[in-house]
């Protein structure tokens, strides 16, 4: 089982946690949603005594907050702490994940979920709706991670054998009933699912008088049509919530007769904040200042040990090369002219801002602080391929044995912004503008 082995290590690290007090802050969780930057609806005031529904999900595997890029949002050690800090006020908080946690496959994705899971647990999460990236890890995957989640795992259009799932679960704070709906999941999951929209309506029959949120993992185009089938007489009672693609918390503009859809906000840099009795629904935005928990950080530490101690980094797979790296030192026996000018640059110094961090064994953040990640001849680590740390000539010129040799032209060809956002991607480095930073790194 290998799903796992990360499980005996936590086993004994919960018990530890079950000892410590929970952090619950006495400050009142912020309303403005000129912070946060949501879109809101519903009463403009909230009283401090009803309940609210904490949903987040989509977190498309960011765990914790890239720290290349300022400000860095996010992360589950944050989220704990506005949680904590949430009902501390003596609200009711029923706390909801929409799924998505991941959306890729792999060993380190796995360890993450784990990691996900138990801080889902540990933060008291009442609900979780599957998505297609915990589908694609497979079902004897989620078999063993179920195990670690002591909350309902909700999907009322989904069968998948021996994961208890529920099409239902109503919410103990609030009374919400929450369904969970996805759309159809590839053939390799191994599951099948009906119609969203027959299971929507069953559960509208099945729950004539209660107040519904129904969570759709699928577009928002598709949340549309189901929350047309909600018929005008549940409008003031029911609503569509879609993980969708907007950075924050929102509400989808449909016109005034439409029945609204609510979209989660994505990469866990928000909580959406939902009060069913007015139907406000915003955003918190979780700041860089925001401290973690005690409990959930030490989950994170033990994340990043045991991405370490089953060496990921040089594990990963390889494509071939022709050319092959061969290092700064060779391209400076001819372009010593340039070559200084480059060595003051901050991709001079990428691997050392990972080592200052613990994350030089992480790969999500070794693969664009080195040079020929995933490649046969480039980096594998510090030990064994020194000369190809930091982003040196040859991760934006390609491989320059050949060039080297007989000067033939350098394998990646014109550099430009497109081989720049390969790493300096929206969700890496939101704030990265390439007509300002070219210049600063500009050499012919």
């Amino acid at each position: 089982m290998t799903a796992l082995r990360l499980l005996a290590p936590c086993a004994v690290l919960l018990v530890a946690m079950a000892a410590l007090p929970r952090e619950r802050g006495a400050a009142p969780v912020p309303q403005d949603a000129s912070a946060s930057r949501p879109a809101t609806a519903g009463s403009a005031t909230t009283r401090p005594s009803e309940p609210v529904v904490v949903v987040t999900g989509n977190e498309k595997g960011f765990i914790r907050p890239c720290g290349c890029s300022k400000p860095a949002l996010g992360g589950i050690h944050r989220r704990a702490h506005a949680i904590a800090e949430l009902r501390a006020t003596g609200r009711k908080v029923d706390v909801v994940s929409c799924g998505n946690l991941v959306n890729e496959t792999g060993r380190q994705q796995e360890i993450k979920m784990e990691t996900f899971l138990l801080a889902l647990g540990e933060m008291g999460y009442a609900a979780f709706v599957p998505g297609e990236g915990e589908f694609a890890l497979g079902l004897p995957i989620l078999r063993d991670l179920r195990m670690m989640a002591p909350f309902p795992w909700v999907a009322a259009n989904v069968t998948a054998p021996d994961l208890g799932l529920v099409p239902s679960v109503v919410l103990e704070g609030s009374g919400v009933v929450v369904v969970g709906l996805l759309p159809p999941l590839p053939k390799s999951t191994g599951v099948a699912t009906t119609p969203a929209g027959d299971a929507l309506v069953a559960q509208l029959k099945a729950h004539p008088a209660s107040r519904m949120l129904f969570i759709y993992n699928g577009t928002e185009a598709d949340a549309r049509l189901l929350a047309d089938l909600i018929p005008a007489s549940r409008r003031a009672t029911c609503d569509v919530l879609v993980t969708g693609h907007a950075d924050a918390p929102g509400v989808l503009d449909r016109g005034p007769d439409a029945h609204r859809v609510l979209v989660c906000g994505s990469k866990g840099r928000n909580l959406a904040l939902w009060t069913p009795s007015t139907g406000k629904y915003e955003g918190l935005r979780l700041e860089e200042s925001r401290p973690g928990t005690e409990t959930v950080d030490a989950l994170l530490e033990r994340y990043r040990l045991t991405v370490k101690e089953e060496a990921l980094a040089t594990k990963v797979g390889r494509l071939p090369t022709a050319p092959k790296y061969v290092g700064d030192a060779k391209c400076a026996e001819c372009h010593d002219d340039i070559h200084p000018k480059l060595k003051e640059t901050p991709h001079q110094r990428a691997f050392a801002t990972l080592v200052a961090t613990h994350d030089e064994t992480d790969p999500e953040c070794v693969r664009c602080h080195v040079t020929g990640w995933g490649m046969e001849s480039g980096w594998v680590d510090e030990a064994r391929t020194p000369t190809l740390k930091n982003v040196n000539c040859e991760a934006c010129h390609g491989p320059g044995s050949d060039h080297a040799e007989t000067l033939a032209k350098t394998p990646a060809g014109k550099v430009g912004e497109s081989t720049c956002l390969k790493c300096h991607d929206p969700d890496n480095s939101p704030r990265f503008q390439f007509k300002t930073y070219w210049p600063k790194i500009e050499h012919k």
